[in-house]
């Protein structure tokens, strides 16, 4: 039976198994399995690039939901066209009825349009400055009915938000 150090390990023949072309060390770290041992030896991961990611997407998201508000807009030009035209006297009452729902559609789409988006600015805001976890919450939520952007933004941001080192981010600030 021979036994000598290779490095700063010492080695067994008699451990060697039947047919092995190998030498076996014996270790105390290798007999556990990955990733069991401490827990403090396994730093908590940073959130805070997960969060500034977040709010980037926050402020592009809010930004295209903004920029819809040009399609209400001009669904209420339309309707002022309709009511400027030379014909819309000959029908009557139903031509001014029709543009004047065209341009009620188009302001209020228009202006619910730019408020949703100011409040997913806003909510992009929060995430990098790592305040109103609630608000950012619930902006999380309710990105989930925006289909399909909004959806994975929206699941993706409650994901990160549930993690405890995300609260203790935003509990320090």
């Amino acid at each position: 039976m021979s036994k000598g150090t290779l490095g700063s390990r010492k080695c067994d023949s008699r451990r060697i198994a039947p047919g092995a072309a190998g030498i076996t060390f014996t270790s105390d770290r290798m007999n556990q399995p990955y990733g069991y041992g401490n827990p403090q030896q396994f730093p908590a991961p940073d959130q805070s690039g997960n969060l500034r990611g977040l709010g980037i997407a926050h402020y592009v998201l809010g930004g295209l939901t903004a920029l819809m508000s040009l399609f209400f807009l001009l669904y209420a030009f339309i309707g002022g066209a309709i009511l400027a035209s030379p014909n819309a006297g000959r029908g009557g009452n139903d031509a001014a009825m029709v543009s004047g729902i065209f341009i009620v559609i188009g302001i209020v789409g228009a202006l619910f349009c730019v408020a949703w988006g100011g409040l997913k600015v806003y909510a992009g805001y929060c995430f990098n400055a790592r305040k109103n976890y609630t608000f950012c919450f619930v902006m999380a939520c309710l990105d989930c009915l925006n289909m399909p952007i909004g959806t994975v933004l929206g699941v993706l941001s409650i994901l990160v938000l549930m993690k405890p080192e995300t609260k203790a981010l935003f509990q320090r600030t």
